[in-house]
């Protein structure tokens, strides 16, 4: 989900990049027929890769990647160890468009002869067919959850199910198709809409005339609201559903978009669970947590709107480093202190304290750093270090310094302070100012050093000190501190001998 496959337009090969944090192309191996020129060997340029789609490793028996390729009537699977040929039915006209299920079970194929096909991901089976009718290729196919396809052409959105049931709707500008695990995300100039199955556990509730346990809780609990008796003998009558309507509410609650239902349902789950006393408590807390996360991400101020499926795929960590690079560091901070328990709240303020620094030029630099050591200090042990150096990488010098006073590991704060102090005197060397900035800076790292007790600290320090500064300066600077002497005088008896 963090890499990306490409194939060379001129000689078909297959590249692909694992991870984008670390990216390293790896060379597939070639499709068996396809020349140098990207057709056939032959010299049929019709043969040409048409589309590619990826299986995840995740999804693959091999715990690989696999790129699937049409190439013709052919869909091959390339994976590290070769390509393997999968024909299909003869007739189809090749591929014009593919797509992979959510969860890598199956592949939808958009043949040139107007036919939709879904295949197992393994190509053993082919599971369903529907002819479209047109004699134009579909711009775009993507799933639609794993309920149905949808087939974009210019103006139209025609979706599929398995059954060979469809619906359309018109498409009046330009739209882009995101597959989710629980529907399609249609993207236009204008705005953003998610098409999904409704899910069953709303339909159990909210279907006219419903008999299912959620549906009985939730109209025992409007009953008991409205001071109707009643409601003390729907839950009698329930017996041994009980829990199972509990749970029920639950899960609409978490699936329904709308808060006021949202409400509603969990008012009934908590109704219900007063009388399960074998049901764990949290269950229902966790939800609620998890629905005011939701919530706040659908606000249109932060715009991530996501559904509880959509949501426990990614996980909350994923979901907190996204608003961070959205600069949503507020959000970000109470869904890290809330819902994970207070993981992530250093690397929020880290983002959020850098981000102050680039975007503060003209704040005093001991204003800067009040501002940014009141919010710091909200967690145990910040890591000053990283803000030192960001202060640094934008030149803000002088507030590294004043940051790096609150850095409370020695092993951090002394090898920046060097640095700091080999930056002045390259960038203004001559300026007296400067230099005396410099040997203040070394002072500091050298005195940081000889507190810590650590002696590659120590020595570090020293030879910073030894290779910029004359003899009388580097004496003048080490002379008053007996651990750092003791140890330049061992040093050279052993370099001497």
């Amino acid at each position: 989900s963090d890499g990306l496959v490409v194939v060379g337009a001129s000689s078909s090969q297959l590249w692909a990049v694992i991870a984008l944090q670390e990216p390293r192309a790896t060379r597939l191996p070639q499709i068996p027929g396809l020349g140098a020129a990207g057709g056939a060997a032959g010299g049929d340029e019709s043969l040409g890769i048409s589309c590619i789609a990826v299986l995840e490793p995740r999804y693959t028996l091999s715990s690989g990647l696999e790129v699937l390729a049409a190439v013709g009537e052919t869909v091959w699977v390339v994976d590290d160890h070769g390509a393997t040929d999968y024909p299909l039915p003869a007739g189809c006209g090749g591929i014009s468009q593919m797509a992979v299920a959510p969860n890598g079970a199956f592949v939808a194929l958009a043949c040139n002869d107007g036919r939709l096909r879904v295949m197992a991901s393994d190509f053993s089976q082919q599971l369903s067919e529907f002819d479209s009718r047109s004699g134009v290729p579909p711009a775009d196919v993507a799933w639609c959850g794993v309920d149905a396809v949808a087939l974009r052409w210019e103006g139209l959105l025609l979706l599929v199910d398995p059954y060979g049931h469809w619906i359309k709707r018109g498409c009046d500008e330009p739209v882009g198709l995101v597959t989710e695990v629980d529907g399609l995300r249609v993207i236009t100039a204008g705005g953003c809409s998610l098409l999904r199955r409704v899910p069953e556990a709303c339909v159990q509730v909210y279907k006219p005339g419903s008999t299912a346990p959620s549906a009985q809780l939730l109209d025992a609990r409007d009953l008991f609201d409205s001071g109707n008796a009643k409601a003390d003998k729907i839950l009698r009558q329930m017996g041994g559903h009980l829990q199972e309507a509990v749970q029920g509410c639950a899960t609409a609650a978490g699936l329904e978009l709308d808060v006021t239902r949202q409400k509603a349902l969990l008012k009934a789950a908590i109704f219900g669970r007063a009388f399960v006393p074998s049901m764990p408590a949290g269950v229902l807390k966790d939800l609620t947590v998890k629905l005011r996360v939701l919530n706040a991400l659908r606000d249109p101020s932060v715009g991530l709107p996501l559904t509880m499926p959509q949501l426990e795929a990614l996980t909350l960590p994923v979901v907190v480093h996204r608003l961070v690079l959205m600069r949503q560091h507020l959000l970000a901070f109470k869904i890290a202190s809330e819902a994970l328990g207070g993981v992530g709240k250093q690397e929020v303020l880290l983002h959020w304290a850098a981000a102050k620094i680039s975007a503060s030029p003209a704040v005093p630099d001991d204003r800067l750093k009040q501002e940014i050591a009141a919010k710091m200090s909200q967690i145990e042990r910040p890591r000053y270090a990283h803000l030192a150096a960001h202060a640094q990488s934008v030149g803000r010098r002088s507030l590294a310094i004043k940051l790096l006073e609150e850095e409370p590991s020695a092993a951090q704060q002394v090898p920046l302070l060097i640095s700091l102090a080999k930056t002045s005197t390259s960038t203004s060397a001559g300026a007296a100012a400067d230099a005396d900035a410099a040997e203040d800076t070394l002072g500091r790292a050298l005195r940081k050093a000889v507190e810590s007790g650590d002696p590659d600290l120590v020595y570090l320090s020293l030879f910073a000190a030894y290779k910029t500064r004359s003899l009388p300066e580097f004496w003048k600077l080490v002379s008053p501190r007996a651990p750092a002497r003791n140890l330049f005088v061992k040093y050279t008896r052993v370099k001497v001998r």
